[in-house]
């Protein structure tokens, strides 16, 4: 399920992308391969280190303003912590 999302999260993000200018794709293409190795520490670390990756990584895309960035980063940020909690 976990792999499903990020799958998903990428198909979006470049979906999105097409309709912005090329420069801007290649850079967020670049925050799509920041996000995934977010993604993957947060479930080697523990549940507080997450939640704190987490929370500045979101602060972070919310100043480039990148809204469907964002709520995708937002949903695999719960799906991420929640995951991490059970382990």
């Amino acid at each position: 399920v976990f792999v499903l999302l990020l799958f998903v999260h990428s198909i979006l993000l470049v979906a999105w992308n097409i309709k912005s200018n090329l420069p801007y794709f290649w850079y967020s293409m670049n925050l799509s391969k920041i996000s995934s190795i977010y993604i993957v520490l947060a479930l080697s670390v523990s549940y507080l280190s997450s939640l704190f990756i987490y929370m500045m990584f979101s602060v972070f895309l919310y100043f480039l303003r990148s809204s469907i960035f964002f709520s995708i980063s937002c949903v695999t940020h719960d799906f991420a912590v929640d995951f991490n909690f059970l382990i």
